[in-house]
């Protein structure tokens, strides 16, 4: 009688207290990628980004708050291609096992790879990872990611698919913003940059990456590697060194005080005041790629 009447009165209160069910809780990796999931998923998804703002992928710490994230995650998307391989440790001592891991590498029909660096090491299989600088490959992009999220979230397809469908069209409406404004910089194409992070933008939007002066994370270059760069500076008519937020200025500017030329700041990771999204961190650096191949860049 006694257990009846438990079962009685726990069915009762928990008609009246349904069970909780919140947005679903996604981790991603960088800025960016999470800015993408986050106009895809909208209102159904809360997302919790790892890389914040001022961390490069290569000297990442994760602070409590990131693997309660983790742990949490139902989604984790990652950019793939070596960026977050740190990543794998911090899964494996997590207890969440049912989560989905989406590795976005996985629809890059033509990657970049890094075969060799300028001072002749080889590093076979190397696959640059910095493909979420052309849009158009985000825009592939999101078909995995709305394709899992419907998965996921069967109630919010009608939303989801909405909101990936505009994602879309605003990632072709920016592709063709960005090569309006490369358009007007002439024949002066030629960059040299502190990372090798541009590869992909350079080749969606027809620049020379002349050259890059970190040539493997942490390494700093050797002599002939900055002997060599400069001369490349001079022959290809560059006027700036490219450098970005997440590393140490410092090489960036000796190179360019050694050739004469100014100093651009371009933000791969972004998640900042001023390009806080993908669609203003892209606009972002490319006015600044218009500075560095213009005749008056202002050295920063």
């Amino acid at each position: 009688m006694f257990r009846k009447l438990f079962f009685t009165s726990c069915a009762v209160i928990c008609s009246a207290f349904p069970a909780f069910s919140g947005p679903l809780n996604v981790t991603v990796t960088i800025h960016p990628v999470a800015d993408i999931v986050k106009r895809i998923g909208g209102d159904a998804i809360e997302v919790h980004t790892l890389l914040k703002p001022g961390d490069g992928p290569h000297t990442f710490e994760p602070a409590p708050s990131d693997m309660r994230a983790i742990g949490r995650a139902k989604m984790i998307v990652i950019v793939g291609f070596g960026l977050d391989t740190w990543l794998e440790k911090l899964l494996r001592t997590s207890q969440n096992k049912g989560r989905v891991i989406i590795d976005l590498s996985t629809i890059v029909k033509n990657p970049i790879d890094i075969a060799n660096d300028n001072d002749g090491h080889h590093h076979k299989g190397h696959i640059n990872p910095h493909y979420w600088l052309d849009p158009m490959i985000m825009k592939n992009a999101v078909g995995l990611i709305e394709r899992e999220l419907l998965r996921l979230l069967p109630k919010e397809a009608s939303n989801i698919s909405k909101n990936a469908s505009a994602v879309r069209g605003e990632l072709e409406k920016l592709d063709k913003e960005i090569k309006t404004l490369i358009a007007t910089v002439g024949n002066s194409r030629s960059f040299v940059a502190f990372h090798n992070s541009w590869s992909y933008f350079a080749r969606r939007y027809g620049l020379n990456e002349t050259g890059v002066l970190e040539t493997s994370p942490g390494r700093e270059p050797s002599a002939t590697h900055s002997t060599g760069l400069l001369r490349q500076i001079k022959k290809s008519g560059v006027k700036a060194v490219l450098t970005e937020p997440q590393f140490s200025p410092r090489l960036g500017k000796t190179l360019a005080k050694e050739a004469g030329v100014a100093v651009v700041i371009v933000d791969p990771i972004g998640g900042v005041a001023g390009r806080d999204g993908y669609f203003e961190l892209m606009r972002y650096n490319a006015k600044k790629f218009l500075d560095a191949m213009s005749e008056n860049q202002q050295n920063e």
